[in-house]
């Protein structure tokens, strides 16, 4: 009778052993997001800096980016805009890049929106954003709708920033 049940204790043990790790993973908790840097949090004057353009890119006009960006900061009217960077709590590098990326068998230069937040009197990128064109290996083809859309991402994630923080639920009363 040994013989039979030491199989079975073989395939018990076996199925333990695949299917614990699975089992642990599914387990595991997401860590508490991480606060943002203080000097975001607190900024109340924000100075907009242009990070420039690819050349690859100038179909999208030289100073596009910059000049998009910082009007529709103006408009939004949470942060007071100013005029050098000593007066400012944090900088906003605005700036369109690109970077190759593989499409099938070809390589490709994409283009990007880049958002850096500086802190001004350090010069240490706090935070960065980037939001692709989506060119879907067809660079060329209705650009300017696709960076209209990037941008109103860069703009979504930067006032996220700035929502107040969730307030912790009321507590159950008795």
């Amino acid at each position: 009778m040994k013989k039979a049940t030491t199989p079975l204790r073989s395939w018990m043990v076996a199925a333990i052993l695949v299917f614990a790790p699975v089992t642990m993973v599914g387990s595991a908790k997401e860590p508490a997001p991480a606060p943002l840097p203080g000097q975001i949090t607190a900024a109340r004057k924000v100075f907009i800096s242009n990070g420039g353009e690819s050349p690859l890119f100038k179909q999208f006009g030289l100073h596009r980016s910059y000049d998009q960006f910082y009007s529709s900061m103006k408009d939004w009217g949470r942060l007071e805009i100013v005029t050098s960077p000593s007066e400012a709590d944090i900088v906003f590098e605005i700036g369109l890049v690109s970077q190759l990326e593989r499409y099938g068998d070809t390589l490709q230069n994409v283009p990007f929106l880049r958002l850096g937040i500086v802190d001004p009197k350090t010069g240490i990128t706090l935070w960065e954003f980037s939001e692709e064109l989506e060119t879907g290996g067809i660079v060329g083809i209705h650009q300017d709708a696709k960076f209209d859309k990037a941008m109103e991402r860069i703009l979504a994630d930067v006032k996220e920033m700035f929502l107040p923080p969730p307030s912790p639920p009321a507590a159950a009363k008795p």
